[in-house]
C-alpha cells in the first residue's frame, strides 16, 4: 500500500500521490531553489517533450527550459490551467525518476536577447496569472468578512493574529519555557519612532473605523477588473481591502501593548538540534533584522505594515523561546486548507512512515546547515528553516501520537488568522446580507471569468498549445523568426500532440542538438549492463516478478512485462499482459465483496494500458518509488548533531 495523499490546492498532476514522493520532492524542490543562483543560469532553451505513462499527462507532456528553470502548464483542481515555474532538477526528479518517464529536449540556438525576451514574457505571464489569483483571493476575503460579521457575536479573521495568547487563563509558550514576557521591542520603537507614536497611530486608526460606516465604506466595491490575457488585471479591492488592513495594524498594536505572548498549540520545537553559540549569535542578528523591519514599515506607513508586523513579531517571539531554551522553536505555519493524510493510512504504512521521518528530519537538517553558512539572513532564509521544520514536526508529530498529517504544496508562511471583535459601529443585519450577496457574487463572476480565460481542452488548450500561444504573444512576428525560426502553429497541425510538437520544433525552430533524459528504469538498465552481460540483466528485468529495479505498488495496476524499451515484441508482450490483466479482472470480480471492487479495477485500468501495446506502442512504464531512496546521492543524508542513530526528536507541543 501507499500512503495517498488529497491535496484540494495543488496541481492535479499530484493530486494523490505516495507520502515518501510529497515530502522528498518537495524538499528538493526547496533544496534546489537556494543551492542554484538564478543569476548565474546559463542563456539556452530547450524545448522538453517527455513520455507517456499512467497517470497524469498519460500522453506524454511538453515543456520549456530556459536556463536552469521549467516553464510548463498544470491542470489544477480548482478547475484553473496555470502556468507552473520551477527548477529543472525538480522537473526532472519528479517525471524522469519518480514517474519513470523518459524526456528529450530539443536545444534551440539563440541569441542573449532573445532569451531575455523569451524569459521575461513567459514571467510576466506569470506574474499576470499570480494578479488574477491575488484578485480571486481579495475577492474571497470580502466574503469572509461578510460571513464573520453576520454571526451571533461579529468577528473579523486577522492573518497571524492566531498565533497570540491573549487570555489571562490561558497558559502560554513563554510561560511553559520559563521565559519572562519581552518588552524590548517596544522600548527599541520608541527610541526610533519617539515617543507618542503609538498612541497617535492607534488614534488614528479607531478615527478611521468608526466614521467607516457614515462614509460607506463598508458598502464600497471597485468594479471588477477585466478578466482577460491581454492587459495587466489592476484591482482597487473591495470593502475588506480597506478594513482588513487598519484592523491588522490595531491586532499587532494590542499584541504589543499587552505584551501576548504565543499561544502553545501554534508554536513547536526542535528536541534534537541543541543550538550552539554561533546559531545563537545567528538567531540573535535575524531577530535584531526583523525588529528594524518592523520599525522601518511603520515609518515608511506601508499599506500593508500590520499584516507583516504580527508574522515578524511572533517569529520574534519563537526567536526568544530558542535563545532561552537553546533549541529551535518555529511557529506552527500549516495553512487551513492542507488536506490530510488519515492517522489509518499512517497506521498501515508505519515502517515506511518511520523511514521517510527519519529522511525528512535529515533533509531539514541539511536545508538548517545550508542556511546557517550564509553570513546574513533575509526573511527568505527563515521562511524557508520554518517551512522545513514543520514538514519534519509534522511528519513525527502524527506518527507519536497517531493522528492525521497535514500537507500541501504551497509555500508554508505563518499566518494563521485569529479574531478580532470589532469596536466600532457596523451596518444592521439586513445591510450586511446584502453585502455578503454582493460579495458571493462577484466572488463567482470572477471566479468564472478565470476558468474561462485559463480553462483547459484536451484538444485545443493543453501543456502543448499553451507555450506556443505564450510565445506568440510574447514576440513579434519579427523576433519569432529572428530568434527563433519558423512558426508552430499547434491548430493547423497535430503539433498539439507532445511528441508531434517536438518534432516540429525541431523542424522549424533553429534546433542546434539533442539530449536525452533517460527514465529510471532505462538509466539503471544500462548501470547494470556495464556490471552483468546483457542477455541476463533482459531476461531479469523484463518482467516485474524478477526484476530487481521494480517493486509492485499501488500506482501501478499490476502487469507482467515492461515493453517501453522493446519494439519488435511489443504486441506479444502486450497479449501477454492483456490475458495477465482479463485474468486479475475476473478474479475481481470474486473477491468484490471483500476489496470494495479494488481488483476487478485494476485488471480493468492493467488491460486499457495494454492495448496499445498490440499496435507497437506504449504507455505504461510503471512507477518507482524505490527510486527515492537513491535520493541520497543527490541530497545529502546528514548525520545528527549528537551523533545517534537512532531516531530521538519527539515533539515537544501540542497539536492544534
Amino acid at each position: 500500500m501507499v500512503l495517498k495523499l488529497a491535496l484540494p490546492n495543488s496541481r492535479q498532476g499530484f493530486s494523490a500521490i505516495p507520502l515518501r514522493l510529497f515530502f522528498c520532492i518537495l524538499f528538493f524542490s526547496a533544496f534546489q531553489f537556494f543551492t542554484i543562483p538564478l543569476s548565474s543560469q546559463p542563456k539556452s532553451i530547450d524545448f522538453i517533450y517527455v513520455d507517456s505513462n499512467t497517470g497524469q499527462s498519460s500522453g506524454g507532456h511538453a515543456a520549456l527550459r530556459l536556463g536552469n528553470l521549467v516553464y510548463h502548464f498544470q491542470y489544477y483542481p480548482d478547475e484553473i490551467f496555470r502556468l507552473v515555474r520551477e527548477p529543472y532538477n525538480t522537473f526532472s526528479f519528479a517525471y524522469n525518476t519518480y514517474s519513470n518517464r523518459t524526456s528529450k529536449l530539443a536545444k534551440i540556438e539563440i541569441e542573449d536577447a532573445g532569451f531575455d525576451a523569451i524569459q521575461s514574457g513567459f514571467d510576466r505571464i506569470s506574474v499576470q496569472q499570480f494578479k488574477h489569483l491575488n484578485n480571486l483571493e481579495s475577492l474571497k476575503k470580502d466574503t469572509e468578512m461578510f460571513s464573520g460579521l453576520l454571526e451571533k457575536n461579529p468577528r473579523i479573521r486577522i492573518q497571524a493574529f492566531g498565533y497570540f495568547s491573549r487570555s489571562n487563563n490561558q497558559t502560554n509558550a513563554n510561560e511553559i519555557h520559563g521565559i519572562p514576557d519581552r518588552k524590548d521591542l517596544r522600548n527599541s520603537m520608541d527610541n526610533v519612532l519617539g515617543k507618542g507614536w503609538f498612541s497617535r497611530i492607534r488614534t488614528k486608526l479607531k478615527e478611521e473605523l468608526f466614521l467607516a460606516l457614515d462614509e460607506n465604506r463598508f458598502g464600497q466595491f471597485s468594479t471588477l477588473p477585466e478578466a482577460n490575457l491581454k492587459d495587466y488585471p489592476f484591482y482597487k479591492g473591495g470593502p475588506s481591502s480597506w478594513i482588513l488592513p487598519r484592523l491588522e495594524k490595531l491586532a499587532f498594536l494590542e499584541t504589543l501593548e499587552n505584551h501576548y505572548n504565543l499561544h502553545p498549540d501554534f508554536v513547536f520545537s526542535v528536541e534534537s538540534v541543541p543550538l550552539q553559540a554561533s546559531e545563537i549569535q545567528r538567531l540573535t542578528e535575524f531577530r535584531n533584522y526583523l525588529i528594524a523591519q518592523i520599525i522601518s514599515a511603520i515609518q515608511e506607513d506601508s499599506f500593508d505594515w500590520g499584516a507583516s508586523s504580527l508574522i515578524a513579531y511572533a517569529r520574534i517571539l519563537a526567536i526568544d523561546l530558542s535563545l532561552n531554551s537553546g533549541k529551535l522553536f518555529f511557529l506552527v505555519s500549516y495553512p487551513e486548507s492542507s488536506g490530510l493524510i488519515s492517522s489509518t493510512a499512517i497506521a498501515e504504512e508505519k515502517p515506511s512512515a518511520n523511514q521517510i521521518s527519519e529522511e525528512v528530519f535529515g533533509l531539514a537538517l541539511e536545508t538548517w546547515n545550508f542556511i546557517f553558512q550564509k553570513k546574513i539572513w533575509k526573511e527568505d532564509d527563515y521562511r524557508l528553516l520554518e517551512d522545513v521544520w514543520n514538514r519534519d514536526w509534522e511528519l513525527r508529530t502524527g506518527l507519536s501520537r497517531k493522528i492525521a498529517v497535514r500537507n500541501t504544496f504551497d509555500k508554508l508562511i505563518p499566518k494563521l488568522k485569529g479574531d478580532y471583535f470589532p469596536a466600532f459601529p457596523i451596518p444592521p443585519k439586513d445591510q450586511l446580507e446584502k453585502y455578503l450577496s454582493i460579495s458571493e457574487e462577484r466572488e463567482k463572476i470572477y471566479y468564472d471569468n478565470l476558468k474561462n480565460i485559463y480553462n483547459f481542452r484536451i484538444l485545443t488548450r493543453n501543456c502543448t498549445t499553451e507555450i506556443f500561444d505564450s510565445m506568440d504573444r510574447t514576440l513579434s512576428d519579427k523576433e519569432y523568426s529572428g530568434w527563433l525560426g519558423e512558426k508552430v502553429k499547434p491548430r493547423r497541425s497535430f503539433a498539439f500532440i507532445p511528441f508531434l510538437a517536438y518534432e516540429s520544433v525541431k523542424d522549424h525552430w533553429k534546433f542546434k542538438s539533442e539530449e536525452v533524459a533517460l527514465s529510471y528504469r532505462r538509466k539503471k538498465l544500462q548501470e547494470l549492463a556495464l556490471r552483468e552481460p546483457s542477455w541476463k540483466v533482459y531476461l531479469r528485468e523484463s518482467n516485474t516478478l524478477s526484476s530487481t529495479l521494480y517493486k509492485s505498488n499501488e500506482e501501478d495496476p499490476p502487469f507482467l512485462f515492461f515493453t517501453d524499451d522493446i519494439i519488435l515484441v511489443r504486441p506479444i508482450y502486450g497479449l501477454i499482459n492483456i490475458s495477465y490483466a482479463i485474468g486479475n479482472g475476473a478474479l475481481g470480480v470474486l473477491t468484490l465483496p471483500f476489496d470494495k471492487g479494488k481488483r476487478l479495477q485494476n485488471g480493468l485500468q492493467s488491460m486499457f494500458f495494454s492495448l496499445p501495446e498490440l499496435f507497437f506502442f506504449n504507455i505504461r512504464k510503471g512507477s518507482f518509488p524505490a527510486a527515492l531512496d537513491s535520493t541520497n546521492s543527490e541530497i545529502k543524508s546528514v548525520e545528527r548533531k549528537d551523533g545517534s542513530s537512532e531516531s530521538n526528536h519527539s515533539p515537544s507541543s501540542h497539536r492544534p
